[in-house]
């Protein structure tokens, strides 16, 4: 593949194929499997998955391949009164991540990483939560909030679950937040768009030739992707 394709198509891939279904996804193969009829949350933190981080593709780039510590079930989820939007900020590779802000009535649909404590760690490191410039920060979401989908051997609800959130905040076009049309929800009130179709609004407001420009300029720009960043949590 021509690396020019190759970038857009992780920057426009973004959240990439997502299973709809719970699975088990093994680092040391890239295989996914199903849940196992045992407890499958022991010993284990589960850390909301609102976008990329419940795409297999994307598990691999950060626990695989070749990890056999890597063995990471993920469970379905509904998150109510939220809805997952775009943060306000490019990714060195090229796309417009995801956050989650409230939104009453709206029921995201998401998955479940559980994490071992070492993994946690890893999946911290992978979203900047320790950068001197955090991208994101791990917060606790209510419970009332999370309405998990079965989970094997779970027999009460976790006493914590956690989730990435943009210290960015969410990207607002037209003064509303824009939700990401490859997670579904249910009721959902704020437009939805493909993460090539914010980028082609953003190079519109920013003068850019398009959408492929934007994103290769993240990629290979730091120093205009890092103004850009400042524009976006300036409000565009």
């Amino acid at each position: 593949m021509d690396p020019a394709d190759a970038t857009l198509a992780r920057a426009f891939g973004y959240p990439y194929d997502r299973p709809a279904g719970s699975f088990v996804f093994d680092g040391l193969t890239g295989a996914l499997g199903p849940l196992p009829r045992r407890d499958v949350a022991a010993g284990r933190i589960p850390v909301l998955a609102i976008g990329s981080n419940a795409a297999p593709e994307q598990l691999a780039r950060k626990f695989g391949p070749g990890d056999d510590a890597a063995t990471i079930p993920v469970t379905t989820a509904r998150l109510r009164d939220h809805d997952v939007v775009f943060a306000a900020r490019l990714t060195a590779y090229g796309a417009c991540p995801a956050t989650f802000v409230r939104c009453d009535a709206v029921a995201a649909h998401v998955h479940v990483t559980w994490l071992t404590p070492a993994q946690l760690e890893r999946m911290d490191a992978s979203e900047g939560v320790h950068a001197p410039e955090p991208a994101y920060r791990r917060v606790e979401v209510a419970a009332s909030a999370v309405e998990l989908g079965p989970v094997p051997g779970l027999d009460e609800p976790p006493a914590a679950v956690w989730a990435y959130e943009s210290t960015a905040g969410p990207l607002r076009l037209a003064a509303t937040p824009v939700a990401l049309a490859a997670i579904p929800a249910e009721r959902r009130v704020w437009p939805a768009r493909s993460v090539r179709a914010v980028l082609a609004e953003l190079a519109a407001i920013w003068g850019a030739p398009d959408a492929e420009a934007v994103a290769r300029t993240a990629v290979g720009d730091s120093v205009t992707r890092d103004e850009w960043n400042r524009r976006l949590a300036g409000g565009v």
